[in-house]
């Protein structure tokens, strides 16, 4: 864990996870300064072949953001994207993603991002 000070206050930050394979499950604790937070995040990749990746994401929130908040908020959050290896210095990914919390009841994005290198290594 680690542990941070702002101005007289201080914030801990505890964290765990598991890899196995291509797959992620974690936790993580924040408490202090900003409220507390207690995170399960679940992550999976997977190569079809040499030109595409396919990929998921999850995760689940219980906080609060101060200390005078009778109940905790909740949130998820989630996300699917493949990415098109072109070249070996071209790639295209492509990300749909979803959030739901106090805040946002149907929140969902698309991303399209294109990525060349211009150096060799």
């Amino acid at each position: 864990g680690t542990r941070s000070f702002f101005d007289g206050d201080s914030a801990w930050h505890l964290g765990g996870g598991v890899i196995v394979g291509s797959a992620y499950l974690g936790y993580s604790r924040r408490m202090g300064y900003s409220g507390d937070n207690d995170s399960f995040t679940a992550s999976i990749q997977h190569v079809m072949n040499e030109m595409w990746t396919v990929q998921a994401n999850g995760s689940m929130a219980s906080y609060r953001l101060y200390d005078a908040q009778g109940s905790r908020d909740r949130a998820w959050a989630g996300s699917v994207g493949t990415r098109y290896q072109a070249q070996k210095t071209l790639s295209l990914d492509v990300e749909a993603q979803v959030l739901h919390n106090t805040y946002y009841s149907r929140d969902a994005r698309i991303f399209v991002r294109g990525s060349y290198w211009f150096f060799k290594r």
